[in-house]
């Protein structure tokens, strides 16, 4: 049931600022943060093309990172 609370909380607010004009970028990041929950949780109970989805939102997240932070190295 935890599991489940911070899936729904990472994605809600994920979507929100995603959508919003000037935090859009922050998005990226809650979503992120959510996508190991979502691994666990669907590899836990066989979901194995929700798995699939799941491995596709990490790289579309890490990609809006990637393009939308801009990293001093």
């Amino acid at each position: 049931m935890l599991i489940q609370a911070i899936i729904v909380v990472c994605s809600c607010i994920s979507i929100g600022l995603l959508s919003s004009k000037k935090h859009f970028r922050y998005g990226f990041i809650a979503g992120v943060v959510g996508q190991p929950f979502w691994i666990y949780e669907t590899l836990r109970t066989e979901q194995w093309g929700m798995f699939i989805v799941s491995l596709w939102f990490i790289w579309s997240h890490a990609r809006g990172i990637k393009n939308n932070f801009k990293w001093r190295i």
